[in-house]
């Protein structure tokens, strides 16, 4: 029977090609549309990553060099932390100790960033933190309240929020901490 059927010339009527062209497609589209959704699964995987690893960082350093601090500047306010850090151990704070972590504008978003010597011939300044979403970012507490003058608190509340793909995906990530100022009295 299969060899009378492969010796005929019978071939595929004009509906049985249009139905297998049009299932054909329908398979197609399907697999585009799966393939896609994958893709935008791994981008939005990608930028989130990203900002959560930018936070973090930002954190870490910003924590790091406030526990070491000696002193809090009363120029420090919500998106500024002005602070000096005895680096060489000799009683004083020179002006290429004093480092600054501030949250401003940068490339139609905001990105925070490290001044070292801020004000001097020799000041540095870098980008720590790209795509942060601008508003408060450092609070400033003593005894549990908030103070209005930075130099007396004893404890900087961070609060950094990023957005690595604005108006896209799952949104801005905040990531916040209260670091306690160890050499501040």
């Amino acid at each position: 029977m299969i060899a009378a059927v492969l010796r005929g010339e019978d071939g595929l009527s004009l509906a049985e090609l249009m139905i297998g062209t049009l299932i054909s497609m329908v398979v197609l589209l399907l697999a585009t549309a799966a393939l896609g959704a994958a893709t935008r699964t791994d981008s939005y995987t990608e930028h989130h990553s990203r900002a959560l690893d930018s936070l973090r960082v930002a954190t870490e350093r910003v924590g790091k060099e406030a526990r070491q601090a000696h002193r809090i500047y009363s120029d420090s306010h919500a998106t500024r932390l002005h602070m000096g850090i005895d680096r060489n151990r000799d009683g004083a704070i020179s002006p290429n100790e004093r480092t600054v972590w501030t949250v401003a504008a940068h490339g139609g978003t905001s990105a925070l960033f490290r001044i070292v010597a801020e004000g001097t011939l020799e000041e540095s300044k870098s980008i720590v933190a790209p795509d942060l979403v601008a508003g408060p970012a450092f609070t400033f507490r003593r005894d549990g309240a908030a103070v209005t003058d930075p130099s007396r608190a004893q404890e900087v509340g961070l609060s950094f929020t990023a957005d690595a793909a604005p108006g896209r995906h799952a949104g801005p990530r905040t990531v916040t901490t209260t670091v306690r100022l160890r050499n501040v009295a």
